[in-house]
């Protein structure tokens, strides 16, 4: 994500949650890079994940979600 390749970000996002299922962080990662994919199917799966995972984040979520809504 930070090197700018959502593809190689969402690989390595779904990497760390198949390891981890229950790291939140790597869910919204996935969520990032999904969303800069244009995939908001997945998206709202990896979101509805982190959501589940920690309720916290849900205002990131929201946040995230309204930005790609914002670009359209």
């Amino acid at each position: 994500l930070a090197l700018s390749d959502p593809d190689l970000g969402l690989r390595d996002a779904r990497r760390a949650t198949e390891l981890d299922p229950m790291f939140a962080k790597g869910w919204m990662r996935g969520l990032k890079c999904a969303i800069q994919l244009g995939d908001m199917v997945q998206a709202r799966e990896m979101g509805e994940r982190v959501m589940g995972l920690a309720s916290s984040m849900k205002a990131l979520v929201e946040e995230e979600m309204a930005v790609w809504v914002g670009q359209k």
